[in-house]
């Protein structure tokens, strides 16, 4: 699949040890993708099931994306981010652009 060859994806002759790049054009292509959009219309309608107000939803988001609860300052810029007029669905994409979302440690 091409779009996992972006993000390195495993090759055969690589099945002991990879080396791991890192290619700019791999954050354009998770920005603008269309597996990103779909996954992020499906996750922001989701989140308001299981949180009852925008704080709740910031922490849903979190844990479901980032598998964490946010910091204080984090939840702080994300509630900015959603009264500045940002949907739930741009939430979503920032934080699956989030360096924690693409990175393996």
């Amino acid at each position: 699949v091409e779009f996992v060859q972006i993000f390195d994806g495993p090759k055969v002759s690589e099945c002991y040890q990879r080396d791991s790049t890192v290619q700019p054009h791999q954050a354009l292509a998770l920005a603008n993708s269309q597996l990103t959009f779909d996954q992020s219309k499906t996750i922001a309608a989701e989140l308001p099931k299981v949180a009852g107000d925008e704080r709740a939803l910031v922490d849903a988001a979190f844990i479901r994306i980032l598998t964490r609860i946010p910091s204080r300052e984090e939840r702080q810029l994300c509630l900015e981010f959603l009264a500045d007029g940002a949907t739930h669905e741009q939430l979503v994409m920032v934080l699956f652009n989030h360096n924690e979302f693409v990175t393996i440690r």
